[in-house]
């Protein structure tokens, strides 16, 4: 008896009791309140020729199918968002546009076309406006390119008359591969291009190093 009289008085003490009345009351050891995650630390580029200013990690929107994904991601910073109009069967530029509306004019956001002719893009470029719910896009690219002769004169007027007429403030081009032939010829275009959208990962051609800073 004496020894365990001691123990709890020494753990009285120490302040290392348990509130055994009021446990015994309420059944279970209380919880801690839960905190809300940190925000992430994130740093900023300025895209391509564009002069944005966007989150150096970006959100590829092409398989989320949660649109409250893309509201935690703009919550916590992100700032540039990306979808395009074959996506989802088309429905992934709706998810995207009412996941961001609150936030739409803070935000960079960019679609693409893989449209064949500059009728088909023009028309591509009014449904993106429609379906994500915005009277812009921030860049508007041709889509999947991967040769030269992919980046026809009607897809570029197609481009050029999208920016006139204030439905993108730039236009680019994104590649999913042949990089070593087409970007030589995106380069030659440059006065039109703003951006350049490519995979890049140490599976690649060695000289993507070279071609990326040519560009």
């Amino acid at each position: 008896m004496a020894d365990k009289s001691s123990r709890r008085d020494f753990l009285a003490a120490a302040g290392l009791a348990l509130p055994t009345v009021a446990l015994a009351s309420v059944g279970k050891v209380p919880q801690a309140p839960t905190l809300p995650p940190p925000r992430p630390e994130l740093s900023y580029r300025v895209l391509g020729k564009t002069g944005l200013k966007v989150t150096s990690v970006g959100f590829g929107c092409m398989i989320t199918s949660d649109p409250s994904v893309i509201e935690r991601a703009a919550d916590i910073g992100i700032t540039y968002f990306d979808t395009a109009r074959g996506y989802q069967n088309g429905n992934n530029e709706r998810m995207v546009g009412v996941a961001l509306k609150s936030k739409r004019n803070s935000l960079t956001l960019s679609t693409k076309t893989q449209a064949k002719t500059k009728e088909e893009a023009l028309q591509h470029i009014d449904t993106s406006l429609t379906e994500l719910g915005t009277d812009h896009v921030d860049v508007w690219y041709l889509h999947a390119k991967s040769k030269p002769e992919d980046l026809t004169d009607d897809l570029l007027e197609a481009q050029q008359i999208a920016k006139k007429a204030g439905k993108t403030r730039f236009v680019g081009v994104s590649t999913h591969g042949g990089q070593p032939e087409l970007f030589p010829a995106v380069i030659q275009k440059m006065p039109h291009f703003d951006v350049i959208l490519t995979s890049y990962n140490f599976t690649m051609d060695p000289r993507m190093d070279e071609l990326m800073a040519a560009a």
